[in-house]
């Protein structure tokens, strides 16, 4: 007999389908800054459908917190962007879709997704950490871990041809001036800030590259020592926060990839806005206590001393 425990799954899953929306408030919360919390609720936020891809460290129920792999899903073929290096059929269409430019096929989610002419890339996805949360709901739609591996043979051709693609990409920078980066100078004060990516950036080709280069591809390090780094270290505690759902009716439309990077630049600027605006006041409060105390040692030094009274000696 199944116990109710054994049929209890984290929420999400791996290869499943969910809908996602940026938390800014739970992002900043460990920056104790009220302000910058009022200021995070007030945000607007959309509702966004993403592939799941690998938990990025070992399931740890006593976690409140884990890192997840996030394909956000788009319609339509993208447009082609040389200085991205970015061309139409860098992509994986979706089940009920069957178009694509290389006639590759379709990622098939179990159950066909309720919107049609839908992709996945590996240029559009990132790390994010999501609150730790078992249930007993299965996802509607959620593929095999075979379909994938099938997929991810797909994303290794796009990123193979974007390095072809290196050199013309380089060339139209060199005549833009354009380093197709566009973020902030104090872009690294954020606390997640490596975590954001620009422009469907270039974060998925960069932790692909990270993947291969491993210890454990290299075996140069037993799997029982990288299984102690990953439980001992916290490194995605530097991603933002998403709120993530199987239920895939929570939203009746497939918005632009572009939409949700806009959230994560403007909760980026608010976090550094408020931060910078918090440290000034307290480096204005602390000098003003010197002062006051600088003051009062100073009043204390100059004050003229009272003049004793002398008692006549009696006989």
């Amino acid at each position: 007999m199944t116990s109710v425990a054994e049929n209890r799954i984290s929420l999400p899953t791996e290869y499943s389908f969910v809908t996602l929306s940026l938390d800014p408030e739970a992002t900043v919360s460990n920056l104790k800054n009220e302000e910058l919390s009022a200021a995070c609720r007030r945000l607007q936020r959309k509702t966004f459908v993403a592939f799941t891809g690998e938990r990025r460290q070992f399931f740890m129920p006593w976690e409140p917190y884990h890192s997840w792999q996030f394909y956000l899903v788009f319609q339509g073929l993208r447009e082609e962007n040389v200085g991205q290096g970015i061309e139409p059929q860098m992509s994986v269409p979706i089940l009920p879709n069957t178009t694509h430019p290389l006639c590759r096929e379709p990622l098939d989610p179990g159950y066909a997704l309720p919107w049609n002419d839908c992709y996945i890339s590996e240029f559009i996805q990132f790390d994010a950490r999501v609150a730790t949360r078992v249930t007993e709901e299965e996802p509607v739609c959620c593929t095999t871990s075979e379909e994938a591996t099938r997929i991810r043979a797909y994303f290794d051709e796009d990123i193979q041809r974007r390095k072809e693609l290196e050199p013309q990409i380089v060339a139209v920078r060199a005549i833009t001036g354009s380093d197709g980066i566009d973020c902030s100078d104090t872009e690294s004060e954020a606390p997640w800030g490596s975590s954001f990516v620009e422009e469907y950036g270039s974060m998925g080709e960069a932790q692909y590259e990270d993947r291969e280069s491993t210890p454990l591809r290299k075996g140069g390090e037993s799997g029982a020592r990288i299984m102690l780094d990953e439980m001992t270290s916290r490194p995605h505690s530097n991603l933002f926060v998403v709120e993530v759902s199987f239920d895939l009716s929570s939203t009746d439309q497939i918005h632009n990839p572009d939409n949700f990077f806009e959230e994560v630049a403007l909760l980026k600027k608010l976090t550094i806005e408020l931060e910078n605006a918090r440290k000034q006041r307290e480096i204005e409060n602390a000098q003003r206590i010197d002062e006051e105390h600088f003051a009062a040692v100073q009043a204390a030094r100059t004050k003229p001393p009272q003049a004793c009274e002398h008692t006549q000696p009696s006989f």
